[in-house]
């Protein structure tokens, strides 16, 4: 059995082993870890059904679709695939892709920063990219000029990923990196914004807020771990995103039970012990306050 066939069977044993987690965490789950990998989209989805459940990973994925249909869902973002789909998965962000029966062909690169450590490449030209901020709209669909430059760079990477050849993961670096540039660009990325002398600390907030909000929910914790004061953490979250920080905190834990709400078979009392609520009662008042709604309701309007 070849090394891309086992990790396939270890993903179809988790999915299959842990459905009932609602989001599976593949982190915990995924026996193999890896900082890179590039596969066809088609030999990825025949193994595994066509079905990729809710699942997250330390992990950015890079996909397009040159052929086939389906519905894929990325944190809030629900959007048809079909031909010269392009979509970003930030990492830790929840997805899942349903595709209907048929052909269907792609690419898909994912990676982490360690790779590029490895690599002995500047992360710097990584870290700030927008496809990589889980506000961003994750998705766009590319003309047929564009589609044949993305192609391209993947048809590199594919074959590049296959050789044995020296400084082979310097080169799949750069060209990881050539795909993400000029995929910002077809985003309408291309200009830099003019950057808040404080934008950084809020970007830093955010990833925080994403690795420890299940267990972390005070403004302090952040502010100690960004070695500013909770005061000052506030006024500057509130300055760029028009929010305060204890605002962010808690729209992140509302999207990831609207998240659970609507797409895993846990019940409304294990998804609010799994959010981190030591009640049930607890959680739906969370939940009502915010959306004048009970979680109950909201899962009977919204149930995929």
């Amino acid at each position: 059995m070849t090394p891309d066939n086992i990790i396939l069977e270890e993903y179809r044993e988790v999915f299959r082993k842990y459905a009932a987690d609602g989001i599976i965490d593949l982190d915990k789950r995924l026996k193999r870890k890896f900082n890179f990998r590039i596969y066809l989209l088609e030999e990825f989805l025949s193994a595994l059904g066509g079905v990729l459940p809710l699942t997250r990973l330390s992990q950015h994925y890079v996909s397009l679709i040159t052929a086939g249909k389906g519905e894929k869902t990325i944190g809030r973002f629900r959007f048809a695939l079909q031909k010269n789909t392009f979509f970003v998965i930030p990492a830790r962000v929840p997805h899942s892709s349903i595709y209907e029966p048929g052909p269907f062909a792609g690419y898909s690169v994912s990676f982490n920063m360690d790779f590029f450590l490895q690599a002995v490449f500047p992360v710097k030209h990584l870290v700030d990219r927008k496809l990589f901020k889980a506000s961003h709209i994750p998705f766009v669909m590319l003309n047929e000029e564009q589609a044949a430059k993305v192609t391209a760079i993947f048809k590199n990477l594919v074959e590049e990923y296959n050789a044995d050849r020296i400084n082979k993961a310097e080169l799949l670096a750069v060209k990881t990196l050539e795909l993400l540039i000029i995929c910002d660009r077809f985003c309408g990325n291309a200009g830099k914004e003019p950057v808040h002398p404080s934008g950084g600390l809020v970007d830093r907030f955010r990833e925080l807020v994403q690795r420890y909000f299940l267990r972390e929910r005070s403004v302090g914790f952040y502010a100690d771990k960004l070695h500013v004061h909770a005061n000052y953490l506030n006024s500057v979250v509130k300055r760029q995103t028009g929010i305060t920080a204890k605002e962010m905190i808690n729209d992140h834990i509302l999207l990831e039970a609207k998240t659970m709400l609507s797409t895993s078979p846990m019940s409304v009392k294990q998804i609010a012990y799994e959010l981190g609520f030591d009640e049930p009662d607890l959680f739906s008042a969370f939940f009502r306050r915010r959306l004048h709604v009970s979680p109950l309701r909201y899962r009977q309007q919204h149930l995929i």
